[in-house]
Formats: structure tokens, C-alpha cells, sequence
């Protein structure tokens, strides 16, 4: 029979990490929200001009990773009661 170390267990309670994490996860969340805001007013500020480049398409597909990225971030912060994780 073997024996498994008490800090290696399945069953051991995962370390409660506080709501210190979900507050940075947070706030970098709203921050990538805004930066991809900043990068689509870029876009559109650069796209009207009759010879706008590669750079306006840059700020196209930038923004939209960003606020992507950002909403994800904020959603992993965010703790619904009614979900449970096995």
C-alpha cells in the first residue's frame, strides 16, 4: 500500500488566496477594456484619411484582442454564487 504526503493530497483545501487577486484581475481587466477603447478611437480617428496604411488596421485588430482580453479578465474576477466547480 502506498502512502501519499500530506501536501500532495486530491483532498487537501486549496489555500484561500482573498479577494487581493480578484481585485488586480479586476482592475487589469478594466484597464485592457479601456486601452482597446483608446485603440478603436484610434482606428477610427486614422481611417479616415485617403491613404491610411497598415497602421489603421493595426489599431483595428488591437483594439478588438484588447477589449476582448479586458472583458474576459473582468468576467474571471467576478464570483457567482451559483457556480460551482468541481
Amino acid at each position: 500500500m502506498s502512502r501519499v504526503k500530506p501536501g500532495l493530497s486530491v483532498l487537501s483545501p486549496i489555500e484561500f488566496t482573498g479577494n487581493g487577486m480578484r481585485k488586480v484581475t479586476l482592475l487589469i481587466g478594466a484597464i485592457l477594456l479601456f486601452a482597446g477603447i483608446v485603440a478603436e478611437a484610434l482606428y477610427v480617428t486614422t481611417a479616415n484619411v485617403a491613404y491610411s496604411g497598415i497602421v489603421a488596421n493595426v489599431y483595428l485588430t488591437l483594439g478588438i484582442l484588447l477589449i476582448l482580453m479586458g472583458f474576459l479578465a473582468m468576467l474571471a474576477s467576478v464570483r457567482i454564487p451559483k457556480l460551482r466547480v468541481p
